[in-house]
């Protein structure tokens, strides 16, 4: 079967590389591969073969997210941990700066504090 891909990799001649895509198999065994494909010519020019490479890196990509949730979440309660928490806030205040608004933060000890967020903000 040739796809659109198939054809731009012949009407280009420049190998054409896929990271990371989803490789649709049915019924729950969906796979993430990387894919390459690059056109091979004859003495003449002429497109001869197209050769085509998927590799399954299903298992990295999971193993990867599961690495990146253990070092954000409490590994027995599945809560963010600091790390996490910090950078939520870090986000919120960034967006909250960039609207030019209050933001409200509230620590462990239920104590409320609103600040102003601008370039000189202070509590």
């Amino acid at each position: 079967m040739v796809t659109e891909q198939d054809r731009r990799v012949i009407a280009s001649g420049m190998p054409m590389f896929l990271e990371e895509h989803l490789l649709e198999v049915g019924e729950g065994r969906d796979r993430v591969v990387n894919s390459r494909k690059m056109l091979i010519a004859d003495g003449d020019g002429n497109p001869q073969y197209l050769v085509g490479v998927i590799e399954d890196v299903t298992e990295r990509v999971t193993t990867r997210q599961r690495i990146s949730h253990l070092a954000h979440h409490d590994v027995l309660a599945d809560l963010p941990n600091r790390s996490a928490s910090n950078a939520a806030l870090a986000e919120r205040l960034k967006r909250a700066g960039e609207a030019a608004t209050r933001a409200s933060i509230s620590t462990a000890s239920r104590r409320s504090t609103t600040c102003s967020v601008t370039p000189s903000a202070t509590c």
